[in-house]
């Protein structure tokens, strides 16, 4: 058996509807973990692993055919992510506020009302510059959590931190391409 059929025949055993996560995007994500960040003052930082998750279900969702869809879109709450509901909520304001997603239609958490995602196709470099400036955020935001949780973690504070290392690392990167 040749390689195309064993695959066809692998993704048959899960139901033919495996929706693959390009690996090449991902290596090129990852590899900036653990780098001197672009201002060279500090490094990139991993962030939480149930921000993959985040977005491997995101992906598969706005990825995956349906009839009734017109647009790369996923109608998701935040508890159908499989990560803590606040959690979700973090990441699904860092994917906003980085430009890459936009909400059409927000969900309510208590009613478990999905939120519409709908993508905005961006090149490499726009995610590239979009997870590590959330490496930076997460970075910061994780060192300022003690006021963080004297004064009430803010999503609107998250969203403004994200979108301002989201534009500094794009610009950094465009700069260099």
């Amino acid at each position: 058996m040749n390689y195309e059929a064993e695959k066809k025949a692998a993704l048959e055993l899960l139901g033919g509807k495996f929706t693959r996560f390009p690996n090449p995007f991902f290596i090129t994500l990852i590899k900036d973990e653990g780098q001197r960040s672009s201002d060279g003052e500090g490094m990139y930082k991993a962030v939480g692993p149930s921000f993959w998750k985040f977005l491997f279900v995101l992906w598969h969702e706005v990825m995956w055919e349906r009839k009734e869809k017109t647009n790369l879109s996923a109608s998701l709450s935040l508890r159908l992510f499989g990560i803590h509901p606040k959690d979700a909520m973090l990441w699904a304001t860092a994917i906003v506020a980085g430009g890459l997603f936009s909400i059409k239609h927000k969900g309510n958490f208590s009613d478990r009302k999905a939120s519409i995602y709908v993508y905005h196709p961006a090149d490499i470099i726009a995610w590239q510059g979009f997870y590590r400036g959330l490496m930076q955020a997460w970075g910061e935001w994780r060192a300022s959590r003690g006021s963080n949780r004297q004064y009430g973690e803010s999503m609107a504070a998250w969203a403004k931190l994200v979108k301002i290392q989201v534009d500094k690392e794009t610009a950094a990167l465009r700069a260099n391409y």
